[in-house]
């Protein structure tokens, strides 16, 4: 829903929640932790970008009551940028996560996805999305090429998040009129309606 994932002013209280300055850059991953959404790979690239950033902040949003999110928690807890990073576990204000990011990722291994709705909605956002390049992706990026990763590959990921948080501006209207125009809830419809005219 285009109109219900818009943009609009940062979320104080999420801010505050989370302790996130002004000036810092949030990095938001919504996704169920299963292994095949590659969070391990977006940990990597997050660490690489720590190291010289001291300004960015990393968000995982989604299910994590599973082995591979208890992983990768844990891993975080040994990490020397913990401070850094939030696992928030499902949320009911997911639109309000949207608001404060600086940047989206979703860093699916090669096994791809169906449509990702998260990637629409953050798109929908104006927030510039960066995902593999993978079948079910690639099929929404197709006008955005430069902001798809190889699947796997922290240093490309890595390359990708920094690029955009330093020229986010460039892009963010076009996401946003891109999923209006091709995959709003009329277009999809739309598609369904002309689909089942095809068949009787």
């Amino acid at each position: 829903d285009t109109e219900e994932f818009s943009p609009k002013p940062k979320d104080r209280k999420l801010l505050e929640k989370y302790q996130i300055r002004k000036d810092a850059k949030v990095i938001l991953a919504v996704a169920n932790l299963v292994p095949v959404k590659g969070i391990d790979i977006l940990l990597d690239a997050f660490e690489l970008l720590a190291e010289k950033h001291n300004s960015i902040r990393l968000l995982v949003v989604g299910d994590k009551e599973n082995d591979y999110g208890k992983e990768m928690e844990e891993r975080v807890i040994q990490s020397p940028y913990s401070s850094r990073i939030h696992f928030t576990g499902k949320v009911q204000n997911i639109s309000d996560y949207y608001s404060i990011a600086d940047v989206f990722v979703l860093p699916t291994l090669e096994k791809g996805e169906g449509c990702p709705v998260s990637l629409l909605e953050a798109m929908s956002f104006e927030i510039p999305s960066i995902a593999s390049n993978v079948a079910g992706i690639k099929e929404i990026l197709y006008d955005f090429k430069d902001m798809l990763f190889h699947p796997g590959d922290k240093n490309d990921l890595k390359n990708k998040i920094l690029f955009e948080l330093n020229n986010r501006s460039q892009v963010k209207r076009k996401l946003r009129e891109h999923v209006m125009r091709n995959f709003s809830i009329g277009n999809e419809v739309k598609a369904h309606e002309n689909t089942y005219e095809r068949i009787l």
